[in-house]
């Protein structure tokens, strides 16, 4: 059966394996397990995420769809440092701190305010960013490399990666709407936060077409589920996460109940994760629940968390009465 609302990102793709034969290996078992869609950028893996992606699609691309971004480019590895990328990358699996791109993550978590409880939601304050304007005349340019490195002359979803409200204009759009009449692209969007994806989408609702954020399972007015296709990520790294976990370890024979009850797994060292991708997978406004991962194991185990035999209106009950806890 096919899996079709789960998607399988690159993010950590680079760093899953030592040769591109053993992450062709975890492309291909997510893609024997059902998964269809998947998920890149130019920025993964210093550039050469899209690539692997490639040399997979070869074979299926009509298989399959695929997802990658502009705007923010890669940053490719020196020529004199290419022969110990390996090493590289051990060192960035293991010794976190000396990578860049942590920093600054770190730096940007700590730009992010508390979290605010907002009726049965918690949401992060909003990040403030320096407006620096997108130069949109680099569009094409950066959608003939990724063609390139995936091997394939359309892109289903071309999304602008962690765009601003600052970085869109009528020209932008103009110039991607030419992208799809010349059967460049399919659709295009956003992938960025949920802040900016509802002020972007309030000020030019054309990029309400694809949007691709992290996970918050929301039932208040939320302008996001209005987007005709909603991609979600982070379905695990969520507050809600730790908020379900939390519950069910307080309680875990009661939790255990209901779950038998809603033919969800009983199995309670994974009981928070089956919830927490389940009630992403069942959300209806959502059309993609993109993870990553570097195992196989966790491939086959979110395979194994999904259900599709629940009362959908029951879930959702249970899972409201969790997060109010």
């Amino acid at each position: 059966m096919m899996n079709t609302k789960l998607g399988f990102g690159t993010s950590g793709l680079m760093g899953s394996a030592v040769t591109n034969r053993g992450r062709l290996r975890l492309l291909e078992c997510a893609f024997d397990q059902g998964i269809n869609h998947f998920d890149t950028a130019p920025l993964y893996g210093k550039g050469e995420a899209e690539t692997v992606i490639g040399k997979f699609a070869q074979r299926r691309r009509s298989d399959i769809t695929i997802t990658t971004k502009f705007g923010l480019p890669a940053t490719p590895i020196p020529i004199y440092l290419r022969p110990i990328k390996p090493i590289l990358r051990y060192a960035n699996r293991h010794f976190p701190s000396l990578n860049t791109a942590t920093k600054k993550l770190k730096l940007l978590k700590q730009m992010l305010g508390p979290a605010k409880d907002i009726g049965s939601t918690l949401v992060q304050e909003p990040v403030k960013l320096a407006p620096v304007q997108y130069d949109f005349n680099l569009l094409e340019s950066e959608l003939n490399q990724s063609l390139k490195k995936l091997k394939t002359d359309y892109i289903d979803f071309y999304l602008f990666h962690e765009g601003q409200l600052c970085d869109v204009s009528e020209e932008l759009i103009d110039k991607l709407n030419s992208l799809v009449r010349a059967g460049k692209i399919k659709e295009y969007g956003l992938a960025s936060g949920r802040h900016t994806s509802k002020s972007v989408v309030a000020a030019y609702p054309n990029f309400s077409g694809v949007i691709q954020t992290n996970h918050c399972f929301d039932y208040l007015d939320d302008s996001l589920n209005r987007a005709n296709n909603l991609f979600v990520h982070s379905v695990f790294n969520q507050i809600f996460y730790h908020k379900i976990q939390k519950v069910v370890e307080s309680n875990p024979e009661y939790i255990a109940s209901l779950l038998e009850r809603i033919r969800l797994s009983t199995d309670i060292e994974y009981a928070a994760q089956s919830i927490c991708l389940n009630a992403a997978l069942h959300y209806q406004a959502c059309s993609k629940v993109v993870f990553s991962t570097s195992k196989t194991d966790h491939i086959l185990a979110n395979i194994n968390h999904v259900s599709n035999t629940f009362n959908h209106s029951e879930f959702n009950s249970f899972y409201m009465g969790l997060i109010k806890q």
